[in-house]
């Protein structure tokens, strides 16, 4: 009796454990379970005609191999799960800048300070009270209108010393940022992590939906919990019917009504700096498209990943040079760091950015036609390890495995199709100064409805 016991006990865990198993596509699941069941009736009936030599051989050989793939198994859960289910922190950053030739000056309640109204109010309320608590006295500094002034006020030498939310460095443009911080140097930091909610799961059936991920590329090294510009700004839609998985790039600039601030328009990178809920409302709202699932990742991830899958073959659009780095017209080989600048080229191809959301694509089809090659089969642990460390995303368990029977059930291949939402270059002003205008990206109200239609039509699935 407690021969059947133990066998029971290991066929149950071996079988929940490759069911739940993301990595392994259903109908291997199903013949590894009924593969356990096999070799279990199989004992039972040797077991009953009491061939106990024999049964204890075998025994040995399938206890190891049920207890070696169960461990594989739990271990592979537990990573992807901890991938798939982290606690999502989002940190901001609050620093009190001075001119570097005033960097003696101290952080106390003698110096007279400026701190823009852009800092969210509760995040400023947090370092009022760290202050008030920790160092012993009350915060009392001159408040302006944007940061754009209050720079402007340090430079001139009116204000000796000026408190910003680091994030909103990214509203500025690119020369105006770099200068700022060639300038001055940080006398005081304090650093704000926030849990980011969960959303409403979208309901997935791929019988009769397409799917839609959002990747959305931060503008920033090392951990990703930091708040930053979204420089690629992707959407993913698997389409089970047409057999065609399309990817749809909105430049970066792309000038659109913000969800978070209650829409008023603002570049879509920037509204990444409030949160990644923020993005995908945003582009929810503005193209009407139900996004299932978000991948953020930053450039460390995407260093990571090209270390561990090797070169790769990438396609470029144009002939040019950028960063030290030669391109030419067709299929190029790249590594990680050719890769993240051929990403980040703009004012080298015609197109400018939108020339390089549709590079970032054929970025995207190289690295997917990589990992499902079967020479990426013994990387898979690293490549889960990878994920976990450098990617955040809100992708469920039963999500992989559902693609992973989409690519086995479609073996001869999927089609890879790229769109890019071009607009217009213009004009518009600050959303928080009016008199101050910066280079956006827009969408004539005919082209947005073209590009509504066109992502409805990636996602259609004909009902019978």
């Amino acid at each position: 009796m407690t021969y059947h016991i133990i066998n029971v006990l290991l066929l149950a865990i071996y079988s929940i454990t490759v069911w739940l198993n993301p990595i392994i596509f259903t109908n291997l699941k199903y013949i590894l379970i009924l593969v356990g069941f096999g070799v279990s009736a199989y004992l039972f009936s040797l077991f009953n005609r009491r061939k106990k030599k024999r049964i204890y051989k075998i025994h040995k050989v399938m206890l190891v191999l049920a207890l070696l793939i169960t461990s594989a198994n739990i271990y592979i859960y537990v990573n992807i799960n901890n991938i798939l289910n982290p606690i999502q922190l989002e940190t901001t950053q609050i620093s009190v800048y001075v001119l570097k030739e005033n960097e003696n000056l101290e952080f106390n309640k003698e110096l007279e300070l400026g701190v823009s109204i852009e800092i969210e109010p509760t995040l400023y309320e947090n370092v009022r009270l760290y202050i008030e608590d920790e160092l012993g006295f009350i915060l009392s500094p001159n408040k302006t209108d944007n940061d754009q002034d209050l720079i402007a006020a340090l430079y001139d030498k009116s204000i000796p010393a000026i408190m910003l939310d680091v994030a909103n460095l990214g509203f500025l443009e690119e020369e105006v940022a770099r200068e700022f911080l060639d300038k001055t140097t940080v006398i005081f930091t304090f650093e704000k992590s926030t849990e980011v909610k969960d959303r409403d799961q979208i309901t997935e059936d791929f019988e009769t939906n397409a799917i839609v991920f959002y990747i959305s590329g931060i503008d920033h090294d090392g951990d990703l919990g930091w708040r930053a510009r979204s420089d690629v700004n992707q959407l993913v839609i698997v389409n089970p019917d047409t057999k065609k998985i399309s990817f749809v790039s909105l430049p970066r600039d792309t000038y659109v009504p913000t969800t978070c601030l209650n829409g008023v328009s603002d570049k879509l990178t920037h509204a990444a700096v409030r949160g990644i809920q923020c993005s995908i409302g945003t582009i929810e709202q503005y193209l009407n498209v139900p996004i299932n699932h978000y991948v953020r990742l930053n450039f460390t991830s995407f260093i990571s990943i090209f270390e561990i899958i090797g070169p790769t073959e990438i396609y470029s659009h144009y002939t040019f040079s950028s960063h030290g780095f030669d391109y030419k017209k067709g299929m190029n080989l790249m590594d990680a760091e050719k890769a993240l600048m051929f990403a980040r080229s703009r004012k080298e191809v015609p197109g400018g950015d939108q020339t390089r959301g549709l590079h970032q694509q054929e970025i995207l089809k190289g690295v997917f036609r990589k990992l499902t090659s079967p020479s990426q089969i013994g990387n898979i642990q690293k490549i889960i390890n990878s994920t976990r460390k450098f990617v955040q995303t809100d992708v469920v368990p039963a999500t992989i495995t559902e693609l992973l029977d989409l690519l086995v059930a479609n073996a001869s291949g999927w089609e890879l199709e790229s769109h890019v939402l071009a607009g217009t270059a213009a004009w518009r002003p600050w959303p928080n100064d009016a008199t101050r205008q910066y280079s956006v990206i827009v969408h004539t109200e005919e082209q947005l409805i073209e590009y509504r239609q066109l992502i409805d039509d990636l996602r259609r699935i004909p009902q019978e």
